[in-house]
């Protein structure tokens, strides 16, 4: 039986693992975004749309969108789940910028056919200012990460790497 515990982290230590996160979110990263109206059957593309700018050009001032889209395909691998909350201009509420939160300080709960999300135990933010990405999902509502179904896997894999880390150094 495995003796390691494959997580976010040490799963990235194996070079298989860590080069299928980083050719998923690098392909999913560099795939062309934009904001679409479907009216009938036409589809146009809304290029003066403020979302458009965030997803496909800059979603704030610290990361482009190629940098985004990585992170949030990189979230969603490892942790299940990537929560983005839409920063609005108080006066006209147009989308200002996207901040990415902290998977481990957000809960959601269901209450009256509604989605809450709750930050850090007292931030409540309303669903229609959260974008969440689910990786896969049994209920519905959050999503499951790639690590559950293969921690055990994983954590034998490590655990042979580490070993044949101390049988060469050992030579």
């Amino acid at each position: 039986s495995s003796k390691s515990i494959a997580n976010a982290k040490t799963s990235l230590n194996l070079s298989a693992f860590f080069n299928g996160v980083d050719q998923l979110s690098t392909d999913i990263a560099k795939m062309p975004k934009a904001i679409y109206r479907k009216n009938d059957r036409v589809r146009e593309k809304l290029n003066t749309h403020p979302a458009n700018y965030l997803i496909a050009t800059a979603s704030n001032d610290f990361m482009t969108a190629f940098d985004f889209w990585r992170v949030i395909v990189s979230l969603m691998i490892l942790k299940g789940n990537a929560f983005v909350k839409i920063n609005r201009n108080t006066t006209t509420g147009e989308e200002e910028f996207f901040d990415i939160l902290d998977n481990e300080k957000v809960d959601v709960k269901k209450s009256k056919n509604k989605l809450v999300y709750t930050y850090k135990g007292s931030e409540d933010i309303d669903s229609s200012d959260i974008l969440h990405f689910k990786f896969f999902t049994l209920n519905g509502l959050v999503g499951v990460s790639l690590l559950s179904f293969a921690a055990s896997n994983l954590g034998v894999q490590l655990d042979a790497h580490e070993y044949g880390g101390e049988m060469y150094s050992k030579r």
